[in-house]
């Protein structure tokens, strides 16, 4: 899928097309996005002894959740192409499976990305909906765009 992340590419690979909306949440959402979502440590875990270094682990996840998919290519071949790039490593196709498990047990978690809750028991301040439970004093600093 031409334009569409490696990630998100194999997520719709895995769930048959039926988690559309997920999946293009996914392909938009930038990798500090879906780091504050998902639990990429767990990916981490599972690829440990596949790289030389951590950071070439981290930055094997951010390339495949920022790459576009440039051809319509299996995005097998395209982790393939990223990871050996990332990890100056020959592939391995454990990695590819250890991914698509990863997707498998975090799927509820993907699928909830594009829910988006809005909950506020205090009384106070709901940023979501920018309402606050009572009238706001003392707020401080210049709001005012600056005059050039």
């Amino acid at each position: 899928m031409i334009g569409t992340t490696v990630l998100a590419t194999l997520y719709l690979f895995l769930d048959a097309h039926k988690e559309d909306i997920a999946s293009k949440v996914i392909a938009s959402a930038s990798y500090d996005v879906l780091k504050k979502s998902l639990n990429f440590s767990s990916l981490k875990k599972k690829l440990t002894g596949f790289f030389k270094k951590d950071e070439d682990s981290e930055r094997f996840m951010e390339a495949i959740c920022e790459k576009k998919m440039m051809t319509d290519s299996a995005a097998d071949d395209e982790v393939k192409q990223i990871y050996e790039s990332t990890s100056g490593l020959v592939y391995d196709d454990k990695v590819i499976s250890f991914i698509k498990e990863w997707l498998l047990e975090n799927k509820s978690a993907i699928q909830s990305l594009n829910i988006v809750t809005n909950s506020n028991n205090s009384g106070g301040f709901n940023i979501g909906s920018q309402n606050a439970g009572r009238n706001i004093y003392n707020i401080q600093g210049d709001f005012k765009p600056d005059k050039k």
